[in-house]
């Protein structure tokens, strides 16, 4: 549930990682990297740019 969030913030804010982290309830950013690198196959950054790719392609 925390992860759905975070991927909500990446796609439509421009928080840090860390703000991020934080607002979903993680209190290490290092976990939270961690954790969304496992749960959706790549890195805080790399999922960002990829959301922002697929806007700029609509």
């Amino acid at each position: 549930m925390r992860i759905n969030k975070a991927k909500e913030y990446l796609e439509s804010t421009m928080l840090s990682g860390k703000e991020i982290s934080e607002a979903v309830g993680y209190h290490e950013p290092r976990y939270f990297y961690t954790q969304f690198k496992q749960r959706v196959g790549m890195t805080v950054e790399s999922y960002r740019s990829s959301m922002k790719e697929n806007q700029d392609e609509n």
